[in-house]
């Protein structure tokens, strides 16, 4: 990743929000300038070497779909296009302006390849022309973003032999801990295709995971076939390209109905947790700034408070598959309602500095009864919640 993101922590930069004349142009240089220098070095390079030799960047792109649908390779296409969210009034989806509905069609697909080239923190593969999987990186508007762009194999690569497949990409690295969002709806889904690969195929998994991730695999019987990499260089004896089937952002039925099919039956409902309770959130920012009065509030309800983060995955799946009021404050934690039941009344907080529609189209896909408010946020993108606004929208839905 880019050397400003590891000098500018997220912690750092959340402290410089209050002082705007310092905060902007240390944010222009974590953003913009670094990251062209970089970009321009490593393009530099791109050009001058030859496409035979492979310590430079990648050269360009191709796509394995499109190869894929003029019977180039070996492989399947799964499913070409999941469809369009709906888009209510009020919409979190287009007031967030992500373009979480623009998205299709987003195809499913495998592939596989004999002798494979991964680079970079996001481990994506390269072909012999020295051209990265444009599918890979979730399509050409984030080629120049995913870290494989710019990377140059200096080292030899590590030689894995037998098959493979991967969970690794641009928002699950292999060199930090990622969210667990984005390994809810990023790389669960992909497992669903191993039915389509060889029984021995091993799984190369980011070199830093969360406990709750390691249990979601132990609980899909992959324990002992987890491989923790480190290494942003390998040679592949036989990959099998697993496509992400949505990035988090985008509009994506097969993703939900994939984490259902997979965990749901193998977790036991009978561990029921409480039917009403409240989400928090204890990461840097995008929290609440009277934290305090919104937890009483709800204990005085008779509300369950819940960090989600330290609970078992196999519990937050129990608890939001039981539950029939879920309220909470935008967060990783929030993706859970992958798991809820039909008829589940979920309210989400968002402070107005930071909005996103994941959770606006996940609720379509289990049909959930959604609700987000929008709150006024300092500089640190925590909410200020009205209390009195809380209660009215509680008791409208027959809460209180």
């Amino acid at each position: 990743m880019p050397r400003t993101a590891a000098i500018f922590s997220p912690a750092f930069r959340m402290r410089l929000r209050r002082f705007p004349l310092v905060h902007l142009p240390l944010a222009f240089l974590n953003r913009t300038v670094w990251p062209g220098i970089t970009a321009f070095a490593a393009g530099c390079l791109r050009y001058l070497i030859p496409r035979r030799f492979w310590f430079a960047p990648p050269r360009g792109w191709f796509s394995d779909y499109q190869e894929l649908k003029k019977g180039i390779g070996e492989g399947a296409i799964v499913l070409e296009d999941q469809g369009n969210p709906k888009l209510p009034d009020p919409s979190i989806i287009l007031l967030c302006k992500r373009t979480q509905h623009q998205q299709q069609p987003w195809p499913v697909f495998w592939r596989h390849y004999r002798d494979s080239r991964l680079v970079g923190h996001s481990l994506v593969h390269v072909n012999a022309r020295r051209e990265l999987s444009i599918d890979a990186v979730y399509g050409p508007p984030r080629l120049r973003s995913d870290p494989a762009w710019i990377y140059c194999p200096w080292k030899k690569p590590l030689f894995l032999e037998g098959a493979w497949t991967s969970v690794v990409n641009r928002w699950l690295p292999n060199n930090i801990k990622s969210p667990y969002a984005h390994w809810l709806l990023d790389a669960l889904p992909r497992l669903a295709l191993l039915k389509h690969f060889p029984p021995e195929t091993r799984i190369i998994v980011p070199a830093e995971m969360y406990k709750s991730q390691f249990e979601s695999l132990e609980i899909l019987g992959l324990k002992d076939r987890l491989r923790s990499t480190p290494e942003t260089h390998l040679l592949i004896e036989d990959f099998y390209f697993s496509s992400p089937p949505s990035m988090i952002v985008s509009y994506s039925p097969y993703s939900v109905e994939c984490v259902r099919a997979l965990f749901l039956p193998r977790i036991p409902t009978s561990a029921r947790g409480p039917r009403r309770f409240f989400v928090r959130r204890t990461s840097v920012g995008r929290n609440m700034v009277n934290e305090q009065e919104v937890l009483d509030f709800f204990r005085e309800l008779g509300w369950t408070i819940v960090d989600a983060a330290a609970l078992k995955f196999s519990e937050q799946v129990q608890w939001f598959a039981s539950a029939e009021a879920v309220c909470a404050i935008h967060g990783s934690g929030t993706a859970n309602m992958v798991w809820c039941s039909p008829g589940c009344k979920f309210i989400e907080m968002f402070p107005a500095d930071y909005l996103a529609g994941d959770q606006e189209w996940i609720a379509q896909c289990v049909n959930v009864d959604y609700h987000f408010m929008i709150f006024p946020c300092d500089y640190k993108l925590d909410a200020i919640i009205d209390l009195a606004v809380l209660r009215d929208k509680l008791s409208k839905l027959d809460l209180l």
